[in-house]
């Protein structure tokens, strides 16, 4: 396993590199010398309904691959301005399938996040335990009750269409129409401001154009959704650092 510090420090060959907010597109976090951080009150600023967040004193822990759903993680976290480590497993070695490692998740996939003594896996549950967590979530079920709906539509429906490539043309033919209405009003899935539910959906749509060739010209409200959330600096920290093999 290749240990990073995604946020608070980063140790690579033996070196120290601050990666406190304060100095890396972060302004008003300040490190306190342990690799963890602390926010100010600027800190969240133009994150939507995210709100400002304070450490827990636990530095949280997401195992991944190079390029594995652990980039959907590593993006909330990063809007959520929280610490984390980043463990790299080295996928291609089979480091996903050894002891220490299925001792975290028995199923040997990734992503995995490990908070204190806390182990959540799944990128979907990974993502509503961190809302919850962190107070992303409204107190009221009614209004949580779409955020599980999309979080769980982009984990189960639409990634179980991209998967039969027999049936994909004619199964995203059936979801992608309807999401393309939805985005044609408001600027994300939920309404204006940006919600855990887009980080489950923008991801699964870009890896579906990414990694399976899914054509969106037909669909310019979806393409332009996926690339108002690719935009955000937030997105373009995670990827910076998990998609990077180094």
């Amino acid at each position: 396993m290749q240990r990073v510090f995604i946020s608070g420090k980063v140790r690579k060959e033996g070196l120290l590199r601050r990666w406190c907010h304060g100095t890396v597109g972060y302004p008003g976090v300040r490190g306190d010398g342990g690799g963890l951080v602390a926010l100010s009150d600027g800190c969240a600023a133009g994150l939507g309904p995210i709100q400002r967040l304070s450490g827990s004193g636990t530095m949280l822990k997401l195992y991944g691959g190079t390029r594995s759903r652990a980039a959907i993680v590593a993006w909330y976290l990063e809007e959520l301005a929280v610490p984390y480590e980043f463990v790299r497993l080295d996928m291609a070695a089979g480091a996903h399938r050894q002891p220490d490692y299925l001792a975290i998740n028995p199923m040997g996939k990734v992503p995995a996040l490990v908070d204190g003594e806390t182990v959540v896996w799944e990128s979907g549950a990974i993502l509503l335990y961190l809302a919850d967590k962190y107070g992303q979530l409204p107190a009221d079920v009614r209004q949580r009750a779409p955020l599980y709906q999309w979080v769980l539509f982009s984990n189960s429906t639409l990634v179980q269409a991209l998967a039969q490539a027999e049936k994909r043309d004619q199964e995203l033919g059936k979801l992608l129409p309807p999401l393309e209405q939805i985005l044609r009003d408001q600027a994300y899935i939920t309404g204006s401001a940006l919600t855990v539910a887009d980080v489950a959906l923008a991801s699964i749509l870009g890896f579906a154009a990414q990694m399976f060739g899914v054509d969106m010209q037909p669909y310019p409200a979806l393409a332009a959704y996926v690339q108002r959330c690719r935009e955000r600096p937030a997105f373009q920290k995670a990827m910076g650092g998990i998609a990077s093999p180094t």
